[in-house]
């Protein structure tokens, strides 16, 4: 049974692809300046899907806020410089792949369509698993492991969203050093907060936290 990742982007957003992608079938490149614009905006949803939202759920915790605001803001500076420097000029056979990869972040749920991928079977059905024991009494136990998934998570979301997306340009040498180097970063920067995060929080957030994320879990 595959499991799907996937949220809802900001409204009108998901709109703007599906025209994008359907204009590009028709034989209609888009813009530069319009695929620069997307592609931020494509950031911004994950940044607040993962990070944004949970501070929202972290209302209360000034300190578990502070450090997911800290990772959203390096992640977003850090994304929105590297997408300035590899968009300025994007051929057509570079779009042709763009809109592949954007047609695979396509998700289609029960309750609307959403951005995101398939996750491989083993680590959907554990990512599951953990959040559901980590939303009920049992989530004293399973901290440990729910960072372990969480970390997993994080790689599988780097893979699906960071790689295939810049696999699609092509990429000098020093423009690839640069995607090297903003992507571990970015990934050092999601498992340290993930760890420092969820040993921290009570019990009730952990629970709550669990629930935001089973809820962009998608099981078919």
């Amino acid at each position: 049974m595959t499991h799907y990742f996937g949220f809802a982007l900001p409204e009108g957003q998901q709109e703007q692809l599906d025209a994008l992608i359907e204009a590009h079938g028709q034989g209609v490149y888009s813009s530069q300046e319009e695929i620069s614009r997307l592609a931020m905006l494509g950031v911004d949803g994950v940044v607040k899907a993962l990070a944004l939202d949970v501070i929202e759920i972290l209302k209360h915790d000034q300190e578990g806020g502070s450090i997911l605001d800290m990772v959203a803001r390096l992640v977003t500076s850090t994304m929105h410089v590297l997408l300035r420097q590899l968009l300025g000029k994007v051929s057509s056979g570079e779009q042709d792949k763009l809109a592949a990869y954007m047609l695979r972040r396509r998700v289609d749920a029960p309750d609307g369509r959403r951005f995101g991928y398939a996750m491989p079977d083993t680590d959907g059905m554990r990512l599951q698993a953990a959040l559901q024991r980590a939303m009920g009494p049992e989530v004293g136990s399973v901290r440990g492991e729910l960072i372990e998934v969480m970390n997993l998570f994080i790689d599988l979301t780097t893979t699906y969203c960071y790689d295939e997306f810049t696999d699609c340009l092509e990429l000098g040498f020093v423009k690839r050093k640069l995607v090297d180097v903003s992507r571990s970063t970015i990934q050092k920067a999601g498992h340290a907060t993930v760890r420092k995060l969820l040993q921290r929080i009570s019990d009730d957030q952990l629970r709550a936290v669990s629930q935001h994320y089973r809820h962009m879990l998608i099981v078919p």
